[in-house]
């Protein structure tokens, strides 16, 4: 897993939970080293999804927008990743899922989540769960030599520190 213990205040480090800039990704290697969650800001998102697009990866896109609560999160999870059966089957269908994408063949993947931040703040341990799953899909794309990336836009005050 990308850091688990990463200070997410800390914007120079590269792991689960820090702040992003798009300029450090390159989607033009095939290079799965990288593979893992990441939070960014709803602007990084826009050059994100032009540099994954641009490699040739797969850019899914799923908006959390107004997303409270798991029911609401799986409604656009499963449209936004072409997965209706994970309305159903809750996060065994959405573990099962990420971690195949059969229907959907590419040389990269890049999933973006807009708007996380109500899911976060409303529902911490959905929030968390789904951050989890993400990493371990993106683990298990890497055995396959596959990359896949999934970056979580947040407000940036989230990532703001007390001193200012």
């Amino acid at each position: 897993m990308h850091g688990r213990d990463a200070d997410p205040n800390d914007r120079k480090s590269t792991s689960l939970g820090a702040l992003m800039t798009s300029s450090v990704f390159d989607f033009a290697t095939s290079d799965t080293s990288s593979s893992g969650v990441y939070l960014v800001t709803h602007v990084d998102l826009v050059s994100i999804d032009a540099a994954a697009c641009h490699a040739g990866w797969l850019v899914l896109h799923v908006n959390l927008w107004e997303c409270s609560d798991t029911t609401s999160a799986f409604m656009r999870i499963a449209r936004g990743l072409g997965m209706p059966s994970i309305r159903q089957g809750g996060w065994d269908a959405l573990i099962q899922g990420v971690r195949d994408f059969s229907w959907l063949p590419a040389q990269g993947y890049a999933v973006l989540f807009d708007h996380a931040d109500e899911l976060r703040a409303l529902a911490p341990d959905d929030f968390a769960r789904l951050l989890d799953i993400f990493d371990d899909a993106a683990a298990a794309w890497v055995e396959r030599g596959v990359p896949f990336w999934t970056f979580f836009a947040l407000h940036e005050s989230a990532f703001e520190t007390e001193d200012g």
